[in-house]
């Protein structure tokens, strides 16, 4: 078996020969690997919070089959196959499909002959991409997940220790806080990225729209589950509605004038 290690960067899944369908089961594999989260993430499904830990990826069996260009029962029967290879470990709930990379850390941990992990990796200009070394000499390691993001705005500040501190911009409110970063993916994904002033004008206009936290997610996810690159009052669903005293369905569904 051959051995030593290549770099594969994650904008591979942008390029043209990633999109070639359908996938053969070795690029299905690397996809579930590049798809793996390299830190732990959080992001909201049906307004509640999925924690996916570091290997891990949140998907389902239709998203991938749509991904890789295959029927929906390839699909299933390709997760079955790893999971009896003790490949990958599947956790099915009614939102998805929870997926481990059991061996994760052994395609990441890159080291180096002594057996300690590599200090830094680096990109195609040469410049550290998975690593950022603080002033007391250690290292800050970066979610690869989310360097993509950082290209149009800055989702990290240094404090006075010029160590690296995740920007929140919900700071009491994780649910907000995740729904806005998957708002704001949303709109890099219409390529309609959103710059440090947009999301200033954003934040503000959220916070005159409603200022209920749980509001604000909704409103968040009306645009998101749209594509909306700006945020509106939430629309009234009115079939959920009841009748008052005195008021009939016409007056609810404004017929009342109508005959």
């Amino acid at each position: 078996m051959k051995q030593g290690w290549v770099s594969i960067h994650r904008s591979i899944t942008e390029n043209f020969v990633w999109r070639d369908k359908p996938f053969n089961m070795g690029a299905a594999w690397v996809d579930l690997i590049l798809m793996a989260n390299h830190e732990e993430n959080k992001f909201p499904i049906n307004g509640k919070l999925i924690v996916a830990k570091r290997g891990q990826t949140f998907t389902s069996c239709r998203s991938l089959a749509e991904r890789w260009g295959w029927g929906l029962g390839r699909v299933k029967r390709f997760i079955e196959l790893l999971e009896s290879e003790q490949m990958v470990s599947a956790e099915r709930t009614k939102n998805g499909t929870l997926l481990t990379l059991e061996n994760y850390s052994a395609f990441q941990d890159v080291q180096n002959t002594n057996g300690t992990p590599t200090e830094r990796s680096r990109n195609t200009n040469g410049t550290p991409t998975e690593h950022q070394r603080n002033a007391d000499g250690t290292l800050t390691e970066r979610n690869n997940n989310d360097n993509k993001d950082n290209n149009v705005n800055n989702d990290n500040n240094v404090n006075n220790d010029n160590k690296v501190v995740p920007v929140r911009y919900f700071p009491n409110d994780d649910l907000l806080e995740v729904t806005f970063k998957e708002f704001r993916k949303m709109r890099k994904a219409i390529k309609k990225p959103m710059t440090d002033k947009a999301i200033s004008i954003m934040l503000a206009r959220l916070g005159r729209l409603s200022t209920d936290p749980e509001e604000q997610v909704k409103i968040l996810e009306q645009s998101i589950a749209n594509c909306w690159s700006n945020i509106y009052e939430l629309k009234d669903d009115t079939r959920d509605k009841k009748p008052k005293a005195g008021q009939s369905m016409e007056d609810i569904w404004g017929l009342g004038g109508i005959k």
